[in-house]
């Protein structure tokens, strides 16, 4: 009897912890800019329920046409807002919503000079199955793709 209390109690307690990393990177990612928006696709996983999206951009802030400063942001397809499912293969992300803003003085303004907008960005994907008892959402990124300046 204590054995079987104590193998459901483990079982129970580790089964999370086995089902990290249980969905594949997704494959043929590809993201491109267009007008004013980031266009994102990849193939779909088996499993999937929904994607995240991780854009990493790069700024210079201090006009030396160099990046300085390097800014990650994740984009999840359960958030979007134009009519399509949580698990389509796609994501269209606004430029706009990568724009820096640094308050150097501290005073809640926007004042000229603290306002950046991306020098290049690079993006990537994994999938995501979220539910009860399915473990961390540790799934692996596919690889980032080619830099693209804007």
């Amino acid at each position: 009897m204590r054995k079987t209390l104590l193998f459901g109690f483990l079982l129970v307690f580790t089964m999370p912890l086995l089902a990290v990393g249980i969905l594949p990177a997704p494959e043929g990612f590809v993201a491109f800019i267009s007008g004013d928006t980031l266009h994102t696709e990849w193939l779909a996983v088996e499993g999937a329920a929904k994607y995240s999206v991780n854009v990493a951009a790069d700024y210079d802030t201090d006009g030396d046409t160099i990046a300085d400063i390097s800014v990650d942001f994740d984009f999840g397809t359960s958030d979007r807002t134009d009519g399509y499912l949580m698990g389509d293969t796609f994501l269209d992300i606004p430029v706009a919503e990568l724009v820096l803003w640094i308050d150097s003085n501290v005073d809640g303004i926007e004042d000229p000079g603290e306002v950046f907008e991306p020098v290049s960005i690079k993006a990537r994907v994994k999938a995501l199955d979220p539910g009860k008892l399915k473990g961390r959402q540790d799934n692996l990124f596919c690889a980032f793709d080619e830099d693209m300046t804007i």
